[in-house]
């Protein structure tokens, strides 16, 4: 009995130890982040590449960026969108369509997993300037 008692003393005092290392978690969670983003920058054929993973805010939103960038010129919004016109349900389409792309059930899981609130997929162009971005 005395044996379990400290074996099972161990497993509590390690798994505690574990979960509250900030540093080790907060890097877990970019690392899957960052095979997050590379998984979506490979399903584009080469049109979107990942960048980086950043913690925005810890408090009082537990929340992260991912930045993607793009050459194409198919996912650049439009210049003078205003509500209902071409330019704006243009930049709309593509808008939804990057959301759709970005916020998957795989990303959800990884968010439910990890206890995030928010991550989002800012896709800029090859200067930096946003064309889209996706709110999970």
């Amino acid at each position: 009995m005395k044996i379990l008692f400290h074996f099972l003393l161990a497993i509590v005092l390690v798994s505690c130890s574990e979960s509250t290392d900030p540093t080790r978690a907060a890097s877990t969670i970019i690392e899957g982040l960052e095979e997050y983003g590379r998984t979506v920058a490979a399903s584009t054929d080469g049109n979107i590449l990942f960048v980086s993973a950043i913690q925005t805010t810890k408090s009082p939103m537990n929340a992260f960026k991912l930045h993607f960038k793009t050459g194409d010129d198919a996912l650049m919004s439009a210049s003078g969108a205003a509500p209902g016109n071409a330019a704006y349900l243009a930049n709309y389409g593509r808008t939804k369509a990057w959301s759709i792309k970005f916020c998957t059930s795989q990303l959800k899981a990884l968010m439910s997993r990890h206890q995030i609130d928010l991550v989002t997929g800012d896709l800029t162009d090859l200067r930096g300037d946003t064309q889209s971005m996706a709110i999970c």
